[in-house]
This record gives C-alpha cells, sequence and structure tokens, in this order.
C-alpha cells in the first residue's frame, strides 16, 4: 500500500488527515441545524446473523466480475474454485462478529476521481479503498442480510430510494414529481 501512495507522493496518514478534516468541516457547517426528527418503529432485536450457504457463496461470487486488484491476494479465478472456504470465512466472521483486520488493508492505491485531475491535489481523491476480494464476498453476504432484515421489519422510509432493488432514480423522481403535483 504504501509503495502505492508513495507513488503519488502522499501516504495513508496525509488522507486521512485531509478526510477527518472534510468532515469536521461538515460537521461545523451543519451545527446549528435543526436536529432530524427520528420516528421510533418497533422492531425485533437482531442479535446473529443466519449463516452463509455455499449455494449463498456461488451466488455472489459468481455475480462479481473477474477483475482484481494488482495486490489483491487471493486471484479472482482462485476464489472461485474455494467456495466452502468463502463459506467459512463469511460465518467465522459472522459469530465472531470481527472483519479480520488483514481484510480491511485496500489493496490498491487510490486513484482520482475523474481523469486528468492532479494527483498533489487530496481532493481530486473519493475516501474509498479497494479492499481485496474475500472482503467484497463478506460485504455482500452482509448486505443481504441487513437489506433483507430492514425490509422485513419495514424499516425503509417510504422515500428510501438508494441502495434497493426496484427503487430507481426514475421511480425517486416520479414520486416527486406526483407529490410536487398533488401539492395544492
Amino acid at each position: 500500500m504504501e509503495d502505492g501512495l508513495s507513488a503519488i507522493g502522499k501516504t495513508a496518514d496525509d488522507f486521512a488527515e485531509f478526510f477527518q478534516t472534510k468532515i469536521d468541516n461538515i460537521d461545523r457547517s451543519t451545527a446549528d441545524a435543526p436536529p432530524p426528527v427520528i420516528v421510533d418503529r418497533p422492531c425485533t432485536r437482531l442479535s446473529e446473523f443466519t449463516e452463509v450457504t455455499v449455494d449463498e457463496v456461488s451466488r455472489i461470487v459468481m455475480q462479481a466480475p473477474a477483475k482484481q486488484g494488482a495486490l489483491d491476494t487471493a486471484p479472482t479465478w482462485l476464489a472461485k474454485r474455494l467456495l466452502p472456504l468463502l463459506a467459512n470465512i463469511c460465518n467465522s466472521t459472522f459469530q465472531e462478529g470481527l472483519f479480520p483486520d488483514i481484510l480491511k488493508r485496500p489493496i490498491d492505491r487510490p486513484r482520482p476521481k475523474k481523469p486528468g485531475l492532479t494527483t498533489n491535489d487530496l481532493s481530486s481523491y473519493r475516501p474509498i479503498s479497494n479492499l481485496c476480494f474475500v472482503s467484497k464476498v463478506i460485504e455482500r453476504a452482509v448486505m443481504a442480510r441487513l437489506t433483507a432484515r430492514i425490509e422485513s421489519q419495514r424499516l425503509f422510509s417510504c422515500c428510501h430510494f438508494a441502495y434497493r432493488k426496484h427503487h430507481s432514480i426514475e421511480k425517486a423522481v416520479s414520486v416527486m414529481h406526483d407529490e410536487i403535483l398533488s401539492t395544492p
């Protein structure tokens, strides 16, 4: 990781400080805003995730593109042959309640938001890291469980369109349009 960062003249600490400053500035600019109104909805407590099956991991892996970062320790083609092992890693992560530190390390150097942006300016970068393939499999297994849980408990707002199946930007615009037209 450090080799990739040193190639652009920045360290991981430079990026961390830059993005923390951005967050602090947002906090300051919204400090006087009224607090959000949060409606408490009754739901059952989530105490554990259901186990991942080899079939589920197979679906997750087969839907994933066959690309990988240059420094990924487990090539995608190999991971696709180790489905039972990936299922065990997911289930161990769920049971332990811990995401392994080794899987948290970015595997690629940061890239600018758009081509042509200067690499010396930290604002040219997004606060996104490229994680290894195994991390992405675990992330998708968790996301499937959280989404199912949120939907089963009806915790999504009727106006929540992001990151939901069958809730596109077109649907959001349509709902907003209908609301505007129906407002006296």
